[in-house]
């Protein structure tokens, strides 16, 4: 069994107390249905409840006596690269606001509804001035290769020299995908780290004299911060310079070199 996302799935969600609501996770699996282990640390149990047909698919019953406040539901997938975890980050407006209390202006709730100033016209909102164009880099000279960094150490055997005339893929292999070029599997220090890395997670190529690298995975790659620490989320198509490192969720990280003849 294998699974891949459709699309990126919900991070956010506000309910109210006393709401019925479902989600289905947008996967597409490839096998038999996978276990999905649904919890949260703001709802009790009993108010998640998963499909009994379709596993990816959980419904939500607020509690109506539920207390405003901001939580998560968390989902746990077990895929043939191990788990695959996620979480909506939840809101519950207090009971208060989503159904009105005393003298919350409800006429129904024998309270006076308020008299309400009209407001100011707003200003006309001017544009922000479109950011000139950024120039890129220099174009490059000579032989170049990917080599990748465990524990500050280059591992030998995952060095790719790359060519012009085609596209060198990294991710890790799997029977849907086959091997890529730069095989990572195996090469994280956990099974947790590893289910991080996408069987597909990015590719490499020459165009116009530049080398780029663009993301394919559902995580981004990491610049390498002055701190040394991961730093900002690496753009989806990005011109990578020669000694740039760049780092992978799960403690690898990607560095471009030139050959020194």
């Amino acid at each position: 069994m294998t699974i891949e996302w459709q699309q990126t799935p919900l991070v956010k969600a506000t309910l109210r107390p006393g709401q019925s609501w479902a989600y289905r996770l947008p996967l597409v699996v490839q096998g038999a249905a996978p276990a999905v282990q649904w919890s949260s640390d703001l709802l009790p149990p009993s108010a998640l409840t998963a499909d009994v047909n379709d596993p990816l698919q959980v419904t939500v019953l607020v509690p109506a006596d539920a207390s405003g406040g901001i939580g998560e539901i968390a989902y746990e997938i077990r895929d043939v690269d191990g788990p695959v975890r996620g979480r909506i980050l939840v809101r519950i407006q207090a009971a208060s606001a989503a159904s009105g209390g005393p003298g919350s202006g409800d006429p129904g709730k024998g309270g006076r509804a308020p008299v309400k100033k009209p407001l100011p016209p707003k200003p006309p909102e001017i544009p922000p001035e479109p950011l000139p164009p950024q120039p890129l880099p220099p174009v490059l000279r000579g032989v170049f290769q990917i080599a990748i960094i465990r524990n500050g150490v280059v591992v030998p055997e995952l060095k790719r020299v790359l060519s012009p005339q085609r596209t060198t893929t990294i991710g890790k292999s799997s029977a849907s995908h086959g091997i890529p070029d730069l095989d990572l599997r195996g090469q994280f220090e956990t099974l947790d780290l590893e289910a991080d890395c996408s069987r597909q997670q990015a590719e490499v190529f020459w165009s116009e004299q530049r080398i780029w690298i663009k993301t394919l995975g559902r995580h981004p790659l990491k610049f390498l911060g002055a701190d040394g620490n991961p730093g900002q989320d690496v753009p989806e198509s990005h011109c990578w310079q020669p000694d740039q490192v760049l780092i992978l969720r799960g403690k690898l990280r990607l560095v471009l070199r030139q050959e020194r003849s």
